[in-house]
């Protein structure tokens, strides 16, 4: 009888072990295909923040310092990696695509075994691919390096939790992962760091409580590697940033750094607490017709409901893991509480990073950073729920183990993984091979197709009409065609982030700029910002009015190019962000048209 137990017991194993490498394989392969697919097509390429992105990355390619010298709102470090890409494999956004998905690739790989810390190798894997599924790129590259650096911070805490004695080691490996994200993004570097904070706070209550700790002084003693990881991220993170904003005028700080109020309005958490558990059930019970979460995730209806459900997992777990009265120095409390900590982790990041966002109001790409933390949590949540239903149909214990409760989170992972793979590579089979940027500087495919003869007409004017060192203006907000032209922006605000009125020393920056430099060639496109709460932001309406002033005195209509929301050629504003593209190209009146050179 013993020996079948234990060649029970090896069948397992072994059965495990097999499902573990087969799912581990299968991702690989899964990440392959999707960057296969994806890797030469971007859906779609927006004027306006990819423009912004391309042109930030093409000049710190040439020298110059994000922050200092051209305007950049997140931190400084992707452009650099997609700088260094450009310079060494060429200057095109295939090359920043290729970059994109290789980190977004890390990230899903190196999630696998973040992941079986606390789920099966089936949840895990769902887990994985939605996480791939999540990360897709859509109104910035810059973000797919923090997510990365967040998984591996968790890898590095996962092995501190639990162990006892020196901690100086992983904690300068903490340290530096999160001094990096900070060069990502400072402010979901310190919602993550906070997060970790917690989690470490949290591991070293239960380990105190496990022992039967008393006294203030134990319990004191747990504060010392979160305030040490607190205040050492701070301290290096300012120090790291010295170099990009010592000597930077304050009006271009705010830009940079709080131009959406990232800051300001973390030091505010009021607002967040008041919205935030009615986000967290729009996410659940919303349709896409209303619910902030519906367009938090980009219209994916997994992405926004898992959200939700991650989210409630997480804190039921958390509350019961601390009310809990664990017995002191009971067999398997170590085991237990460990795996607890880990899910407290997961619990307070995607808490932190998605709170953050929920109180500056900027939610595009949330899915990013607190994917990683309630990913993993709503697959728990499913395992754990298929668990107890096997318990209440009242199969044996082995049979409900292995049989039902697997069979179960199979189908509910593969539910999901189909619908995060139907969502992502069905849609382009058709529209795939439909246009392709043929542009030097493009190399390719994206959508819709009227907009891609518009960039290569306008860049094939300014190229033709103005001389290769030229400084050309793109008002008021399409850095794109600075990109594929290669002509500098005159002026240092090639953001104007359009939440408001630019202030007159914006304007006046800009004006100065281009009567300064005579410059001859301005493109002015029809884009409008559309807010939620207020009326569309319009330019020489209630946006730039002293810029445009300048325009119409100074410049006449050389040519206009794309068609506008109806399908006309008549220049009309654009709500869009990417439909209904038009450009007006400017000339300086008075100046010759043409290269000075001849050529």
């Amino acid at each position: 009888m013993q020996n079948s137990n234990c060649k029970s017991e090896f069948s397992n194993l072994n059965a495990q072990i097999l499902l573990d490498w087969a799912l581990r394989f299968a991702l690989f392969v899964v990440v392959g295909w999707i960057v296969a697919v994806w890797h030469d097509y971007q859906n779609p390429l927006a004027p306006t923040d990819h423009g912004w992105n391309l042109y930030v990355f093409d000049r710190v390619a040439q020298g110059d310092m994000p922050i200092r010298d051209v305007a950049w709102r997140y931190g400084p470090l992707m452009p650099y990696v997609y700088g260094g890409a450009m310079w060494l494999f060429g200057r095109s956004i295939l090359t920043v695509l290729c970059v994109n998905y290789a980190f977004l690739a890390a990230a899903t790989l190196l999630a696998w075994p973040l992941f079986r810390k606390v789920l099966s190798p089936v949840a895990a894997f769902a887990a994985a691919v939605l996480l791939l599924h999540a990360g897709m790129p859509f109104h910035t590259w810059n973000h797919i390096g923090g997510t990365l650096l967040l998984v591996a911070s968790l890898l590095v805490l996962f092995r501190r939790l639990g162990s006892e004695g020196v901690w100086r080691r992983w904690l300068v490996g903490l340290l530096g992962l999160q001094a990096l994200e900070s060069l990502v993004l400072p402010t979901m570097a310190a919602a993550s760091c906070f997060a970790l904070c917690l989690a470490l706070l949290t591991d070293r209550f239960l380990a105190l409580r496990e022992r039967g700790a008393r006294t203030a002084r134990e319990f004191a003693g747990m504060l010392v590697e979160p305030v040490a990881l607190g205040l050492g991220w701070l301290s290096l993170t300012a120090l790291l940033y010295l170099p990009f904003i010592v000597g930077v005028p304050d009006r271009h700080l705010h830009h940079a750094l709080l131009g959406a109020g990232d800051f300001e309005a973390f030091a505010n958490p009021l607002a967040g607490i008041v919205r935030f558990p009615v986000a967290l059930l729009s996410g659940l019970f919303a349709g896409p017709e209303r619910g902030d979460w519906w367009m938090v995730f980009e219209r994916k209806p997994v992405l926004a409901f898992l959200f939700g459900l991650g989210l409630l997992a997480g804190i039921a777990d958390l509350l019961a893991t601390l009310l809990r009265k664990g017995a002191v120095g009971a067999v398997g409390a170590e085991a237990a509480r460990i795996a607890a900590s880990r899910r407290a982790a997961f619990t307070f990041v995607a808490a932190a990073c998605s709170h953050q966002y929920l109180f500056i109001g900027a939610v595009q790409g949330l899915q990013w950073f607190a994917a990683v933390g309630f990913l993993p949590l709503a697959a728990w949540g499913v395992e754990v729920a298929c668990r107890a239903a096997a318990r209440v149909v009242g199969v044996g214990e082995r049979v409900r183990s292995r049989g039902e409760a697997w069979g179960a989170v199979a189908l509910v992972a593969l539910c999901f993984v189909g619908l995060a793979v139907h969502d992502q590579v069905l849609p382009v089979v058709p529209v795939h091979r439909e246009a392709r940027l043929l542009h030097a500087r493009g190399r390719v495919f994206t959508f819709p197709p009227e907009n891609v003869r518009t960039f290569e007409q306008v860049a094939a004017w300014v190229e033709r009409e103005t001389d290769p060192g030229e400084e050309v203006a793109s008002l008021p907000y399409a850095p794109l065609y600075n990109y594929l032209t290669g002509r500098k922006s005159p002026y240092w605000l090639v953001l104007p982030i359009g939440e408001g009125p630019l202030s007159p020393e914006d304007e006046a920056e800009i004006v100065g700029a281009l009567e300064t430099k005579r410059v001859r060639c301005v493109l002015r496109t029809n884009w409008v910002l559309q807010t939620a709460d207020a009326d569309p932001v319009l330019f020489g309406v209630n946006f730039g009015n002293g810029v445009a002033a300048y325009l119409d005195e100074k410049y006449e209509v050389a040519g206009c190019y794309g068609k506008n929301l109806v399908g006309g050629v008549e220049w009309l504003p654009s709500i869009h962000y990417v439909a209904g593209h038009q450009v007006q190209v400017l000339w300086r009146k008075g100046e010759p048209r043409g290269r000075r050179g001849g050529k």
